[in-house]
């Protein structure tokens, strides 16, 4: 067993390791990133686009990790019932360039907002007016796609990043699951509008739906206690905490899969392996 030593707020070193540990096991490699807390969760991702990465939530980090999902899903639950929270969330960026000035101004002086702010306003209250009646006469998929493509909201930066396939795929794949969800219960946009709640408030749920476990090649984010016990892995990395991961470990088997399978609730990880390489930021480099 070997051990190396990083600092813990060297993000890009890890991610290096992480993309030299892939590159080793050799695609497609199953590489899982294990965090117990949402800080872990998003303290890599910067290290992993700088080294194109590709990577993917699963479980409770869905919406940390993939930070357009959320609003997307609040915003499509407004036009479907008008939930305060929903249209607050639709007035804003990413689905039209409303300054917080301009929205804070409309409430509390509208007559003192410049012409361009007030048109800006209007124009974007209009549209939602449009995609409100169009959304009562279609299917909750058509309602969707419309919402993204007449709004400003696929200009979001994830779209356009290092991750912009994984997050165009994923975004499609939503689609899809809200169009086969509605279609399966019978559902128009309103009546689906419980179902839009319940994967806000369990985000693992929606994430089992999308299907993003064990993709070959992508660097997968779960938290603790979603590693299944005897889960086939490749590469294992697991964080410490808020201060960031601490922990990278890997087969250097050739000949096969690596079986892991986690200890505790508290998040032990129990090693099934006769080789694996340990990063962490404890004291001086050693091995054993």
């Amino acid at each position: 067993m070997t051990v190396l030593r990083y600092a813990r707020e060297d993000r890009e070193n890890l991610a290096a390791v992480l993309s030299r540990a892939i590159a080793k096991v050799g695609k497609p490699a199953v590489a899982v990133l294990v965090c117990n807390g949402a800080g872990s969760a998003s303290w890599i991702l910067p290290g992993l686009d700088g080294m194109k990465i590709p990577y993917a939530a699963g479980g409770r980090w869905l919406f940390v990790v993939h930070p357009w999902m959320r609003p997307f899903l609040l915003g499509l639950k407004g036009l479907a019932d008008d939930d305060p929270l929903g249209v607050a969330c639709l007035l804003r960026r990413p689905f039209f360039p409303l300054s917080l000035e301009e929205r804070v101004g409309r409430v509390v002086a509208p007559r003192q907002m410049s012409q361009a702010s007030a048109e800006a306003w209007e124009a974007a209250r209009e549209c939602l007016r449009k995609l409100r009646v169009r959304a009562n006469q279609g299917a909750p998929g058509a309602a969707a796609l419309a919402l993204a493509e007449q709004t400003a909201f696929l200009s979001h930066p994830t779209f356009f990043g290092s991750n912009r396939e994984i997050e165009r795929e994923m975004f499609w794949a939503l689609l899809s699951v809200i169009e086969r969800e509605a279609w399966n219960a019978g559902s128009d946009l309103m009546s689906f509008a419980p179902t839009l709640r319940s994967w806000l408030s369990d985000p693992a749920g929606l994430a089992a739906k999308l299907n993003t476990d064990a993709r070959p090649g992508i660097l997968r984010l779960l938290a603790y206690e979603e590693l299944r016990s005897q889960e086939t892995v490749d590469v294992l990395a697991v964080t410490n905490g808020k201060d960031g991961p601490s922990q990278i470990l890997w087969s250097l088997r050739g000949d096969g899969w690596v079986r892991l399978a986690r200890d505790s609730v508290s998040g032990s990880v129990d090693l099934r392996i006769a080789n694996a390489l340990i990063v962490s930021d404890e004291g001086p480099g050693s091995s054993a």
